[in-house]
């Protein structure tokens, strides 16, 4: 077994304005690699059309873009959400997951927090 980590930011300038864009739609980062895989984050600011209360979470997804992969690839991840000065706002515990596709939705914080956490 290998054990790699890394680490990927997803830095959202104008977060503010994402508020706009309906449920169910995705704003996706740049494909990044860790381990020898190719990953990459969808984010959705309004959370999913499907969602209970559509428009009251934010979700995200981390994708597993490799293709061909002969089994199933377990990792080990953790989500943070950073204030505008860097320093963590939010954060879930680690959680391990068997790819591709994890979803991870957080609820919105407060309008007055939100401001703070525009960075992600």
């Amino acid at each position: 077994m290998t054990i790699t980590s890394g680490f990927h930011l997803l830095r959202i300038d104008g977060h503010s304005q994402t508020k706009n864009i309906p449920p169910g739609q995705k704003l996706s980062s740049q494909g990044f690699a860790i381990g020898g895989h190719s990953w990459r984050l969808d984010y959705y600011p309004t959370g999913l059309a499907t969602a209970p209360n559509p428009g009251s979470a934010v979700s995200v997804y981390l994708q597993l873009m490799t293709h061909n992969v002969k089994k199933l690839l377990q990792a080990r991840y953790s989500f943070s959400i950073l204030d505008q000065s860097g320093a963590t706002a939010y954060e879930l515990p680690a959680s391990t997951g068997t790819f591709a596709g994890v979803p991870l939705i957080i609820t919105q914080p407060p309008p007055r927090q939100r401001q703070q956490t525009c960075r992600g």
